[in-house]
């Protein structure tokens, strides 16, 4: 209990938002930067499921938060899962992607799951950026297609048309 709120005063510090889900994906923690970058008051999220909180979407709008999601089942059998990015909205319904770090603080009791932390940060001018690049791209093949056919034809000589009797006399 005393390491976990030493660890909560240290992650107070961080630039980062941040966010610990006890066992059932109650928020427990909530940082000042989470709170800038969503909107939330810690107040308004302790206690809550995150999923409600936070319903994140992957680039395809697949649902990535829900209860019992793939990244709390795959921590609490015990295997890391790095980073990965999240579609969401923030309190005043923003569309905001975040990329969210996630760390597994054991507990002292064996028959309790880890704590989950999960670090994030904005993202959103970088997704807009990469959806940028990826239209211009886009529509660059597509304009290539369009202008270039397949096979371009050998140059070709302008046919001569047969001389008249006339012509012919005259040359």
């Amino acid at each position: 209990e005393v390491l976990m709120e030493r660890f909560f005063k240290m992650l107070d510090k961080a630039d980062e938002g941040a966010f610990v889900l006890c066992e059932g994906q109650r928020i427990v923690y909530w940082n000042k930067a989470a709170q800038e970058i969503l909107g939330y008051t810690s107040e308004e999220v302790v206690g809550r499921s995150c999923y409600e909180v936070i319903p994140g979407c992957d680039e395809e709008g697949q649902l990535i938060c829900h209860h019992r999601c793939a990244v709390v089942t795959t921590t609490l059998q015990g295997s890391d899962v790095t980073n990965y990015d999240s579609c969401t909205r923030t309190k005043s319904g923003e569309v905001c992607w975040i990329n969210i770090s996630i760390l597994t603080i054991p507990t002292s009791s064996n028959n309790t799951p880890p704590f989950i932390v999960h670090l994030f940060r904005d993202v959103t001018q970088k997704k807009q950026n990469e959806q940028f690049a990826r239209q211009v791209l886009d529509a660059a093949r597509h304009l290539q297609d369009v202008t270039l056919p397949n096979s371009l034809p050998k140059q070709v000589k302008p046919p001569v048309e047969k001389l008249t009797a006339r012509e012919r006399e005259i040359l």
